[in-house]
């Protein structure tokens, strides 16, 4: 008989659960310390900020957390972000999980939390038991690995947002000027290079950001669209000279003025030369996935924007 599922909830009650109670992690087995926690609170601190992220599942043994699971909705694929998210979450919890998964109810991954590697299933209860007497981590150990989770789950949420801001900036290319995705992400990618030009030209020692609301009004007053100019600018640069040789120097941003000042706004108080690099790399894989459907995603990973990832 098919499963009926359809959502995050359905994984849990009809694919998750079950699969523990078979490997033996049975809550009201006599001779079994066993407790499955749901939405269980993770706390996680990087600097002076702090959050409170929840795991679906947490598997305790004996009071101590030895599996972290997410469930994800049966409809979406499992991706990379998502494998990272969970083994973070193990991570941080307790003594740290030593095994981490993920379910959308029709396919399983499972990993070693310390070494992140993949492996074919969950061990069973009598298996766990076992490993657990082979596993000791110094506090050393613990500590950096709680670190890098820490750093991976604030660059994801990061990563999300740069998302979210490139997504909303393409929709707005889309929905004016009625392009193709890819003539959009054209388009926006020319954007994003004038951005960051304008950045390193502020980092060197420029005391007026050009690349702001006031100034395109000011100077557009004047009779110059500066964004235009600005990326006059950026493809005679010497960074980026050999990465737009085939563009012609008299070249423009095929956007109306009304797309430019809208993106322009977006992005205006953003910090895109801070951002991690690898920030920029999840969150331009989110993107893309989320606006290009079907594969193919690589043909985008193109110089131009690996030069702008990488600056």
């Amino acid at each position: 008989m098919t499963l009926e599922l359809y959502s995050e909830q359905d994984a849990e009650t009809k694919v998750i659960v079950p699969a523990l109670r078979d490997l033996g992690y049975i809550e009201d087995h006599p001779k079994r310390d066993v407790v499955l926690r749901f939405r269980h609170p993770i706390e996680a601190q990087q600097g002076r900020e702090r959050r409170t992220i929840y795991a679906d599942i947490v598997v305790l043994v004996n009071n101590t957390p030895v599996i972290v699971i997410d469930a994800k909705n049966p409809r979406n694929f499992l991706t990379d972000n998502d494998r990272r998210q969970v083994i973070s979450y193990a991570r941080l919890i307790g003594d740290i999980a030593p095994y981490s998964a993920l379910c959308n109810g029709r396919t399983w991954q499972v990993f070693d939390t310390i070494t992140k590697q993949q492996l074919q299933r969950l061990p069973s209860y009598e298996e766990l038991i076992e490993d657990l007497q082979r596993r000791r981590l110094s506090g050393r150990q613990r500590e950096s690995l709680k670190s890098q989770a820490t750093r991976t789950l604030f660059a994801i949420d990061s990563a999300l947002e740069l998302s979210k801001l490139l997504r909303r900036c393409h929709d707005t290319i889309r929905n004016l000027q009625g392009y193709d995705p890819t003539k959009a992400f054209d388009e926006l990618s020319k954007l994003l290079f004038v951005k960051m030009y304008e950045e390193r030209e502020i980092h060197n020692g420029r005391q007026i950001n050009r690349f702001t609301t006031s100034s395109v009004q000011e100077m557009r007053d004047q009779g110059v669209e500066i964004i235009q100019n600005l990326w006059k600018e950026t493809i005679q640069a010497s960074r980026y000279r050999d990465v737009f040789s085939d563009l012609d120097s008299a070249g423009s941003i095929e956007l109306p003025t009304e797309a430019i000042d809208q993106i322009v706004q977006t992005l205006e108080d953003k910090s895109l030369g801070q951002t991690d690099l690898d920030v920029k790399g999840v969150a331009f894989e989110e993107f893309l996935a989320g606006t290009y459907r079907g594969g193919g995603l690589g043909q985008y990973f193109t110089p131009r924007l690996t030069s702008w990832l990488t600056w």
